[in-house]
């Protein structure tokens, strides 16, 4: 039984640790089928990429081109809302509050954010799920063997009996095995959700 376990450890970090190494990005590119020329000129777009990788200065306006494209996000988000208002001939305040005006805004905002919405919804989801099957897995689902003894007792005041388990002897390689799935649909789920959440 520790041997068992032992081994199962070893198997789930070795599981862990190859996922995260295959997750890294490679850095080889295949070069066999350029020429001379071709393969010395990627070499000097390496090499400049590189060095202005470095640079404050290039790394402080690529910030500002994000910023300022954020601030440009808003902006279109306002000037569809005022252009919607316009075409039905109200202002935009009215027009935002009126049921048009909301469905025009909501339509808007997931044209803008609603795959990232929707990739944060259904990762937290199937986290939840994952985690709460781990849960119960591991606190209450029991694999039983014939040493199981029953009892029946009165239930919803003597209208029938019910079947109580009294005693049971859980072996220990059914434990393993539960405890095996336990972490298999912990790290599947967990790797599945976090990869729907930040995909």
């Amino acid at each position: 039984m520790k041997n068992f376990m032992k081994g199962l450890v070893a198997a789930l970090m070795v599981v862990s640790f190859s996922t995260a190494a295959m997750a890294e990005e490679s850095n080889y590119v295949e070069t066999s089928g350029l020429t001379a020329e071709q393969k010395a000129e990627l070499q000097l777009q390496v090499a400049k990429l590189k060095s202005g990788a470095s640079d404050p200065a290039k790394v402080s306006e690529n910030v500002r081109k994000e910023a300022e494209a954020w601030g440009d996000l808003g902006s279109n988000m306002g000037k569809a809302v005022v252009s919607a208002a316009k075409e039905v001939g109200v202002a935009a305040n009215e027009f935002a509050q009126t049921p048009l005006g909301k469905i025009t805004v909501a339509v808007v905002v997931f044209k803008v954010i609603g795959t990232q919405a929707m990739h944060l919804i259904f990762g937290s989801l199937i986290l939840l799920m994952g985690w709460t099957m781990s849960l119960y897995l591991l606190a209450f689902a029991r694999f039983y063997n014939k040493d199981t003894t029953y009892e029946y007792k009165p239930f919803l005041w003597g209208a029938w009996q019910r079947r109580v388990r009294t005693s049971f002897n859980e072996e220990g390689e059914a434990t393993a095995i539960r405890l095996l799935m336990v972490g298999v649909v912990f790290v599947v789920t967990t790797m599945w959700g976090t990869g729907t959440i930040f995909l």
